[in-house]
């Protein structure tokens, strides 16, 4: 009975390594194909003017709203800041008020 159990778990930790393997092999097949378009600059301008004209809140997209944006982005992956080093955030500091740039 107990050398049962063990071929199971044995089984498990094969299948789940495989499972791994697999999406890890089709994550990275499907980073390949994330280009961005030609239509993609000029539908974030789109993006930016409707969002400046009709936002029920009329806040002006600039470098404070940017980094707000930034700021509420990293807070909502990781609230209990157990992924993100205080390291890796700090990486993405120096686009935190470049959303707003983007979207003109």
């Amino acid at each position: 009975m107990r050398g049962h159990s063990v071929s199971r778990y044995s089984l498990c930790h094969l299948i789940a390594l495989a499972l791994a393997l697999a999406i890890g092999i089709s994550s990275t097949a499907a980073a390949d194909r994330l280009t961005p378009s030609e239509i993609h600059p000029r539908a974030s301008q789109v993006i930016g003017e409707l969002l400046s004209r009709y936002h029920y809140r009329d806040e002006s997209i600039d470098d404070a709203l940017s980094e707000a944006v930034y700021d509420a982005y990293f807070e909502a992956l990781d609230p209990d800041r157990y992924y993100f080093l205080e390291a890796d955030i700090q990486a993405f500091r120096h686009r935190a008020d470049q959303l707003d740039d983007e979207l003109r």
